[in-house]
């Protein structure tokens, strides 16, 4: 489908190299396929881009043009009210598991894009809330991971989690990751955890740091309800901090005895990508698999 004629979101990195002459070349390139484009104002208000539109909230947009590294892209991610909205991802980060073009690449590809000219990665989400005494104290939603994990002092903590109403086992340890599998080749990649395609339908849990070798990563099938519920310690002068991460973006202080209750988000984020499957390509080329 044409998005010509459509409205198009700007968003980028704070700061790169080049940032104001590739932004500006991106903005060119998209009136030129007669779009629309409004300029993310916090982060894109540059003299370059002085005499587009500013957002202020991503709402009401057709399509979502990323321009930085994955945590730009996670950002992007934690700020859209519409998830049906795709988004198009220029990587000027390091790695860019996420994104879709090379930032020398991405002029020259732009326009293939924006005539169509791609297909739709449709990715999964995890919806997360914390309980506390019965009393919903916060809500959230993560492309990659949730993570319960110890604070500032290095002492382990007791995570007690169930699957689906079922007691599974309580983890003594730094933390727990839930992760989706795109976000199997991030935290969850560092702590041990298995590498997923992001078609798979399952999600991950994967212990950081546990105190027993028996307790490994485990995926479990989408559909799945997961409760961690954080236990008291024996010796209650033992003050440990703890803390739920959503996508490494948003961090919240969250006390013994709360509950994090995680579920698959009934909607999914949308990428656009070539007409081929690179992740296997990805593998290899970020990771260095086969040198």
């Amino acid at each position: 489908m044409s998005l010509s004629s459509l409205r198009i979101a700007l968003t980028a990195r704070s700061e790169f190299e080049g940032k104001d002459e590739i932004l500006k070349e991106i903005a060119a390139i998209a009136e030129k396929a007669k779009v629309t484009v409004a300029v993310d104002r916090a982060r894109c208000d540059i003299p370059a881009l002085k005499n587009y539109e500013k957002y202020d909230e991503l709402r009401g947009f057709d399509l979502i043009i990323v321009v930085g590294g994955d945590g730009t892209i996670l950002r992007t991610v934690k700020e859209m009210k519409e998830f049906a909205t795709p988004l198009l991802t220029v990587n000027t980060g390091t790695i860019g598991f996420l994104s879709e073009l090379p930032v020398d690449e991405c002029l020259r590809e732009i326009p293939k894009f924006l005539a169509g000219g791609a297909q739709s990665d449709d990715r999964e989400m995890l919806s997360c809330r914390v309980l506390r005494k019965g009393k919903e104290i916060i809500t959230g939603h993560a492309l990659n991971e949730i993570v319960v994990s110890q604070g500032a002092i290095a002492r382990l903590i007791q995570l007690k989690t169930t699957i689906n109403n079922v007691p599974f086992t309580t983890f003594r340890a730094d933390g727990i990751i839930i992760s989706t599998p795109t976000g199997s080749t991030a935290y969850n990649l560092a702590a041990g955890g298995p590498i997923l395609h992001p078609s798979s339908a399952e999600i991950i849990i994967t212990p950081i740091n546990p105190h027993t070798l028996t307790q490994k990563p485990l995926g479990i099938p989408s559909h799945s309800h997961v409760t961690v519920e954080v236990l008291h310690r024996e010796s209650s002068h033992e003050d440990v901090r703890v803390s739920l991460t959503i996508d490494g973006q948003t961090h919240h202080e969250i006390a013994r005895g709360d509950r994090v209750e995680i579920t698959t988000h009934p909607e999914k984020i949308r990428f656009l990508r070539s007409q081929k499957d690179s992740f296997y390509e990805t593998l290899r080329d970020k990771l260095g698999w086969g040198e």
